[in-house]
């Protein structure tokens, strides 16, 4: 019983994947805010009126909106693990994918991509949570997950317009794109369902499973 004493202990796993959800929220956002970061630049660079930079922004919000009934079938269909992989690779990609921006309208089609595959985050990290936190736990876990989001925000100003001074704008986007791919290569690695993951105790198995109202399933086999 002492395992069940401290959150990160051998028995709390779950904890790993609540803390690889919040890393999801602060690419999201590293992404999302890139930017905002560096609006006065290519606006200068670009020649970006005040009326074109609206509508960059428009074509983000609009797709971010169409984005959530798309994603949120895919993640039920694809399931989580796939779903949020194949998510956080096509808004890293797309979010590299502005440092080719020659124009309003570029910047625009990748603003309207980039809304797309972002919408994932939020549902497919509920949906995460969901299969992975026993309900008692998981309010304090959303609160976690929903605020790595700020963390991003947070981090996004000093981070981005850091590489910006350094090595200029579009390195800016660049690096912080392949963030994302660093952090697509641990979800891929570690994340399973709680049904299936190798390295989950079978105390620990049976207790979230328990508390979702599912039988207990079997151990995995392991290749000897």
């Amino acid at each position: 019983m002492r395992a069940e004493t401290h959150p990160f202990g051998s028995e709390h796993k779950r904890w790993l994947i609540v803390i690889m959800l919040a890393g999801f929220g602060v690419v999201n956002y590293l992404d999302r805010q890139a930017l905002s970061v560096l609006a006065p630049t290519l606006r200068k660079e670009l020649g970006i009126t005040t009326e074109q930079y609206s509508y960059i922004v428009s074509t983000f919000l609009t797709a971010y909106g169409i984005g959530y009934a798309i994603t949120g079938r895919m993640l039920d269909r694809i399931g989580v693990k796939l779903g949020l992989a194949l998510a956080l690779a096509f808004w890293s990609f797309i979010g590299m994918a502005h440092a080719a921006a020659i124009g309003w309208l570029t910047l625009a089609c990748a603003r309207f991509l980039l809304g797309l595959g972002q919408a994932a985050n939020s549902p497919g990290g509920m949906k995460a949570l969901a299969e992975w936190i026993p309900p008692r736990e998981r309010g304090l876990c959303s609160a976690i997950f929903s605020n790595s989001n700020s963390l991003g925000a947070v981090l996004a100003p000093p981070i981005v317009a850091g590489l910006a001074l350094w090595l200029g704008w579009r390195w800016a986007f660049l690096i912080v794109g392949v963030s994302g791919f660093g952090l697509l290569l641990l979800w891929w690695w570690f994340y399973d369902s709680p049904e299936k993951h190798r390295s989950l105790s079978e105390a620990e198995r049976a207790h979230i499973l328990q508390h979702r109202g599912a039988a207990p399933a079997a151990k995995p086999d392991v290749p000897a």
